[in-house]
């Protein structure tokens, strides 16, 4: 850990004030308070699991759509412009949301899609450019740790956003005389994270901003277009996280709704999934090196899948956390991984693109889940979907482990020529 902490202060202010800004962004919307509460406000306001698929889905399919055109801002504005105006866009979104309670019924379905459509814009134009911004301030040696701690400091952020978002809303129904029924609690635990996110507004803007074509290329080569590993990679990537965004995000409602599990408890087993989260992104160096990152990836997507077979058949809470628990410490070994495997397939001025069709493919899939798995809930319970989207994940793993057999992209160029390659993939 000291070595750790000892590489971070090598890292250079710009990737510091970075880290920050990103554990805000994980703390208020990324895995952290507005995960824990979002839906469970929504079920407060009298909406069902349709319509709170709905809103989930439209800001995540927002987020997918304007994943290109995010990567094509970052070219024209600079990284760190078009990263600081995605977390003000998402203040706002966040705030708007939050008023909704005050319209007319006939407004109130319209507002809450259209703010949460405004913050998945706001988190698209921040997730795209967070990484080539990354690969650009960090040098090769370094680039493993930098994006493991990155990866790291997100759950360990949403951790404590977990945390606050379990707990908070029974100390605010005690201090306003309010049963957790009602949605004020939530409402007021919720606006903590558009107030503590502008925070990273202004520290992030003190960062000099970068071309998106600046850093090596690690493998040499002559940046042609690679649309072949760029399409692959976003279809493989849609198809690997179904399971996933299944699982994620329908937890809290499985488990209040379902289960009848606290709001406290369900913080719990949050906080606990990101913990397990920042201990697995750290690792992913030492995991990767053993492996490979394609077959860490895999491993851990199959995994994944495997994992959602006792979600599916066994309906207990404590089966649901530990799933959950297991699953976020798959995904969080896996960020880091494909993120660099994916910005150094190509070179880079073609970084943001790269960025840009995985926030598609993502968005796409967390999106079209959440919009669809609303209606399969209802249709079929909430078995078939995790069953369903387990099986969805497999298959995607196994097409991404066909494809990546032999090296692609710059890590092909690189191997071929002689110059320096990845010798992790």
């Amino acid at each position: 850990m000291l070595s750790y902490w000892r590489n971070i202060r090598s890292f250079g202010g710009d990737a510091r004030r970075f880290l920050v800004a990103s554990s805000l962004f994980g703390f208020t919307l990324y895995g952290g308070v507005f995960s824990v509460l979002l839906n469970i406000y929504m079920l407060r306001l009298g909406y069902g699991p349709e319509f709170i698929g709905l809103v989930n889905g439209a800001s995540l399919l927002a987020q997918a759509f304007f994943g290109l055109p995010a990567g094509a801002a970052g070219q024209r504005w600079g990284l760190r412009r078009a990263m600081t105006a995605g977390l003000a866009l998402s203040v706002w979104g966040g705030l708007l949301f939050l008023g909704a309670e005050w319209l007319p019924a006939a407004w109130q379905r319209g507002w809450l899609l259209a703010s949460n459509v405004l913050s998945g814009l706001g988190m698209s134009l921040f997730i795209v450019n967070s990484s080539p911004f990354l690969m650009a301030v960090a040098t090769v040696e370094m680039r493993d740790l930098a994006f493991s701690v990155q990866s790291a400091l997100m759950p360990l952020a949403a951790l404590a956003g977990s945390l606050l978002g379990g707990f908070a809303p029974s100390l605010l129904a005690r201090t306003l005389g309010l049963s957790l029924d009602h949605p004020a609690p939530y409402r007021y635990a919720l606006l903590v994270a558009p107030l503590l996110l502008a925070a990273a507004v202004p520290i992030l803007r003190r960062s000099v901003d970068v071309d998106p074509s600046r850093g090596p290329v690690v493998a040499g080569g002559t940046g042609s277009p690679p649309y072949e590993v760029i399409t692959v990679m976003a279809v493989v990537v849609a198809l690997r996280l179904v399971g996933q965004s299944a699982a994620s995000t329908f937890f809290n409602v499985y488990m209040d709704d379902v289960l009848g599990v606290s709001t406290a408890t369900i913080g719990l087993w949050f906080g606990a999934g990101r913990l397990a989260g920042f201990v697995a992104a750290l690792a992913m160096p030492f995991l990767g090196k053993r492996s490979g990152r394609v077959g860490l990836i895999v491993l851990c997507t199959l995994l994944s899948a495997v994992n959602l077979v006792p979600l599916a058949l066994a309906p207990h809470p404590t089966v649901a956390g530990l799933v959950f628990v297991l699953n976020s410490t798959y995904a969080w070994i896996m960020v880091p991984a494909v993120l660099l495997l994916q910005q150094e397939l190509v070179a880079p001025r073609w970084r943001t693109t790269m960025a840009g069709a995985d926030t598609l493919a993502t968005g796409l899939s967390y999106g079209l889940v959440a919009w669809a798995g609303g209606f399969a809930i209802s249709a079929w319970g909430y078995p078939t979907l995790f069953l369903v989207g387990g099986a969805i994940s497999a298959v995607g793993a196994m097409l991404f482990w066909a494809y990546f057999r032999t090296p692609r992209g710059e890590l092909r160029v690189g191997q071929a020529d002689g110059t320096e390659s990845d010798p992790q993939i």
